[in-house]
């Protein structure tokens, strides 16, 4: 059975593809891009009108390999040792949760302290969108 982290992951990623492939649709001269690299890692991509205007990898795992219990969120897509942000499973059995680590701020300044799966998607697709809006 998969852990919450696991499944907050998979929301994620799920989020990130429907995203990007519905991008086209909705915004004329945007392409979205998704690709999974492992059954940890995957890359998102948006160019527009053939350049590339955003880009980041999120991965399972943690920083550095350090800490397992972490979704990372970096601008680089194929970095493994960098991070923008990440997210944390907090609780107490009961009532999981997930908490950013607030690096993203400056970015959302009235973020929620403990977030849903489907809100973290929202934080990290806010990440890599804020600059294209």
């Amino acid at each position: 059975m998969p852990s919450f982290l696991e499944t907050a992951y998979e929301i994620i990623a799920k989020y990130f593809e429907e995203s990007l492939t519905g991008l086209a649709s909705e915004n004329p001269g945007f392409v979205g891009k998704f690709k999974k690299v492992n059954a940890n890692h995957f890359t998102a991509v948006i160019y527009r009108d053939g350049k590339n205007v955003a880009q980041c990898g999120i991965r399972l795992g943690g920083f550095g390999g350090y800490s397992t219990n972490q979704i990372i969120y970096s601008n680089d897509p194929s970095a493994t040792n960098s991070m923008n942000e990440c997210i944390s499973v907090v609780g107490d059995g009961d009532e999981m949760s997930l908490k950013s680590s607030g690096m993203s701020s400056m970015i959302n300044p009235h973020q929620k302290d403990r977030l849903t799966p489907h809100e973290a998607a929202e934080l990290y697709w806010g990440l890599l969108t804020w600059r294209l809006q």
